[in-house]
């Protein structure tokens, strides 16, 4: 499944705390997972857009040998983030794909999580996927009309 997704590392930015889950959930995210050893997964977590799908669905996919590859889908469940592997998917649970994209979900549900891992959102606001380029609206990771929109970060 390739998919036209941006990104714009030069304008990459940390993402911490419960800045984490807001980004992920804004619909267009575009995030990676970098380890201490310097290993990095660039993940996507894109709002299913044909109406099929519960407001909180997003489809995951990770940008591998540059191309986006389907992983499965991402959801809230009493409150909490889950993943969900498509019986499709060409990566196993014990691969770093899969490990990684799990990690992501722990981020999620523990704003607090103290961890060596690092997760950069890659420059595009969360809602609507276009290139930030505010420092002030890159820190936080969604530009200022969808920021006055959703009340995140305005």
């Amino acid at each position: 499944m390739n998919t036209q997704i941006s990104m714009f590392p030069e304008s990459s930015h940390i993402l911490k705390g419960e800045n984490i889950r807001n980004y992920v959930e804004g619909g267009h995210a575009v995030v990676t997972l970098k380890s201490p050893t310097g290993k990095h997964y660039t993940y996507a977590f894109n709002k299913p857009t044909d109406g099929k799908y519960t407001p909180d669905k997003r489809f995951v996919k990770v940008h591998y040998n540059n191309e986006w590859v389907y992983l499965g889908m991402y959801y809230n469940s009493h409150y909490q983030s889950c993943f969900k592997k498509s019986d499709h998917c060409l990566f196993p649970d014990f691969d770093e794909v899969i490990k990684g994209v799990k990690y992501i979900i722990k981020m999620c549900n523990t704003p607090n999580l103290v961890t060596p891992m690092e997760l950069y959102h890659e420059g595009v606001c969360c809602r609507c996927g276009r290139r930030l380029t505010d420092p002030k609206f890159i820190e936080r990771g969604i530009g200022p009309k969808c920021a006055k929109m959703s009340m995140i970060g305005g």
